[in-house]
């Protein structure tokens, strides 16, 4: 795997095409896969991998993919893996940016040569462990893979060992890390002068000899001008290799990570001053180890945070392919992230178009992303309700919000989508359970208010059966009987126009002219209640759509209210006022009177709700139901001993538009 790291550069990508057909994807650096789409490469892979198979030889080769106007040119590099002399595979590489060298097909044949030794000792179980635990990280940005890849700390010094090589003129390069609980060293070739020395390298080393014990036991770094005079190192191979050597501990804090050795077959070739160069590429290399340790920490924290929350979260870079597809997205969508990540956003909404019937919300869905993707704009909590095609309707809530960097350029977008079916439903319940509820009230108010009158009017009946009376004594039981019926014909009006079953003239109303004439309905019990009225219309009122008789039944009932909340006189103010920014007309009808008690405040617009001896309750419903009828909104402020300010909104008529 660290051949195929240094083969595929900083941003390419691996695969094991097997003899079936099937492709297995090895490794993944960058955004190449992303960047084309999973399927372009694909397709350009097999093509090569065809006459990678014709050759039957290490092949090198080149193709190219066009997308919005751009062309991106493919390296490839591959050749047959043979096991008992048999082909069962094609190993594939690919990267863009520049192509692969002859050295590339040297690091290519030991990774070939690598693979057939594993295959040939590796049991079938654990080789298909290794596929599946094979190292994917298709998803992160290029900054943290390469801060991922770094923990390994070979890959580090891969990074900089040409640097080393130049600067201290080495032959060798070796790193050594620990194995058995720091019993021994495993030995790591960086760099070899002349490829055949690699196998005078001895694979292990003993912790306890000298120059490990000084080096990785005690952590001081060590330099022989002449190998061959210190008789700590007689007999040992790197005789044969190198004629003077430095090495110096790697340390991340208080860890120890390892050894790193170069050597020159020059007698004295390095003195005190290369002994400190050599000092700080190790520090450096065990200062990034630990930077990369933390950062690989807290990348790997986002991801499990993004793994535990409990909504659908999927993320796309700025060309539509999918990054990230969390645990709550499997888990809604059904489909599992091998068909998603790398795959363009569209192939995702192709998937779920199959599972639910919503073809219509899907050009609206698009749109949006691609709003997203290229203006940056946000959209929250968009309420779907999506049918299955097989089991119930989903209830979901969408947002979408762009992925800025810190220039604020988009980098992408993220989608959360949060299952509120079991919110909905109880929401459903809680309203059905309402409706019975308010059912009910209804028809205890109506009852109530409908046995009064009936039992006065069956009252007066048994008497004149059972007694004779003269006819003005009649008349006087038949007029008492009359106005009980018809208290119980305005209570049956009121119930009509509360249900909203009268049928009404809808016409241009001017609300100004509306208030004077309630004015002169109310002065007289105003004078009678010692109440001052002051009213202040607006100079400017565009007319309102409505009933204008129906308009002033509603502000007469709130009028009335604020006058019977002044048992000791007060102050009632009756205002208008034109709000040109929200396109309404606002009436405003105030009292200074008793104000309305908190824990009766959700209840003043339930019919038959009331406070006073001798009211029906039906005043305020009705007011809400009519100026809700043209669109408008009734509101109120109130403070207990101080008073209370009813607001009524309603919507004016647009130039242009007809009455």
């Amino acid at each position: 795997m660290d051949l195929l790291l240094r083969l595929t550069g900083a941003a390419g990508t691996a695969f094991l095409l097997e003899k079936g057909g099937t492709m297995r994807h090895l490794l993944s650096r960058g955004h190449l896969q992303l960047d084309v789409g999973r399927e372009n490469l694909s397709l350009l892979l097999e093509t090569f991998a065809r006459r990678v198979r014709e050759q039957g030889t290490i092949q090198l080769g080149s193709g190219s993919i066009s997308q919005e106007g751009e062309e991106t040119v493919f390296y490839f590099l591959g050749a047959p893996v043979t096991l008992w002399g048999r082909e069962i595979g094609i190993m594939l590489a690919a990267k863009y940016g520049k192509g692969f060298s002859q050295e590339d097909r040297y690091v290519f044949s030991l990774v070939l040569a690598h693979l057939e030794r594993i295959l040939l000792t590796t049991e079938p179980r654990e080789y298909k462990l290794f596929l599946d635990n094979r190292l994917v990280l298709p998803d992160l940005p290029a900054p943290v893979q390469n801060i991922k890849f770094s923990l390994d700390l070979r890959e580090l010094l891969l990074s900089v060992d040409d640097l080393i090589m130049e600067t201290l003129d080495t032959d060798v390069c070796l790193l050594f890390l620990p194995e058995d609980a720091g019993n021994r060293l495993r030995t790591e070739v960086l760099r070899v002068r002349e490829p055949e020395w690699e196998v005078e390298i001895e694979p292990h080393c003993p912790a306890d000899t000298y120059l490990f014990s000084l080096v990785y036991g005690e952590g001081k770094p060590l330099l022989l001008v002449d190998i061959g005079q210190d008789p700590h190192f007689a007999g040992c191979r790197l005789q044969n290799l190198v004629a003077c050597l430095m090495a110096a501990p790697i340390v991340a804090g208080e860890e120890k990570l390892g050894v790193l050795l170069v050597g020159s077959r020059i007698p004295g070739n390095y003195d005190q001053d290369d002994l400190k160069t050599l000092c700080a590429f190790a520090s450096q290399v065990g200062v990034l180890s630990e930077l990369a340790a933390s950062a690989n920490y807290w990348e790997g924290y986002q991801y499990h945070i993004i793994e535990s929350v409990p909504a659908a979260i999927i993320s796309i870079d700025k060309k539509g392919y999918i990054t990230t597809y969390n645990s709550g997205a499997r888990e809604l969508l059904g489909i599992p992230d091998i068909e998603v990540k790398g795959y363009h956003y569209r192939d995702l909404l192709a998937k779920i178009r199959a599972k639910v019937e919503l073809d219509e919300v899907f050009p609206e869905l698009e749109a949006r992303i691609e709003e997203t993707l290229q203006k940056g704009v946000s959209y929250e909590r968009w309420d779907l309700q999506v049918p299955r095609r097989r089991g119930n309707s989903l209830f979901v809530n969408l947002s979408f919000a762009p992925i800025l960097d810190y220039r604020q350029w988009i980098m992408g977008a993220t989608f959360v989508i949060e299952d509120v079916t079991e919110k909905r439903q109880l929401e459903i319940s809680l309203q059905e359970a309402e409706k019975l509820a308010a059912l009910g009230e209804l028809a205890a108010g109506i009852a109530h208010e409908m046995r009064n009158p009936l039992t006065t009017i069956k009252g007066f009946t048994q008497l004149i059966r059972q007694n004779n009376y003269s006819a003005e004594e009649l008349a006087g039981y038949t007029r008492l009987m009359l106005a009980e019926m018809d208290r119980m014909g305005g209570i049956i009006n009121n119930l009509l126009l509360l249900a909203d079953t009268t049928r009404v003239q809808v016409d241009s109303v001017d609300l100004n002219q509306v208030l004077e004439i309630l004015l002169s309905l109310i002065h007289a019990e105003a004078i009678l209640r010692d109440v001052e009225i002051r009213y202040r219309p607006a100079p400017y009122l565009p007319p309102v759509r409505g009933d204008f008789n129906e308009l002033k039944q509603a502000l007469l009932n709130i009028a009335t209210n604020a006058l019977q909340a002044m048992a000791f006189g007060g102050i009632l103010t009756l205002s208008s006022e034109y709000r040109a920014g929200e396109g309404e007309a606002w009436i405003q009808i105030g009292d200074t009177g008793c104000g309305i008690a908190p824990d009766i405040i959700s209840h003043v617009f339930n019919p038959f709700f009331s406070t006073k001896e001798e009211g029906t309750g039906l005043g305020l419903p009705i007011a809400y139901r009519i100026v809700q009828r043209y669109g408008g909104r009734i509101s109120f402020d109130s403070k207990v001993g101080e008073g209370t300010v009813f607001t009524i909104k309603l919507p004016v008529i647009k130039e242009g538009e007809g009455s």
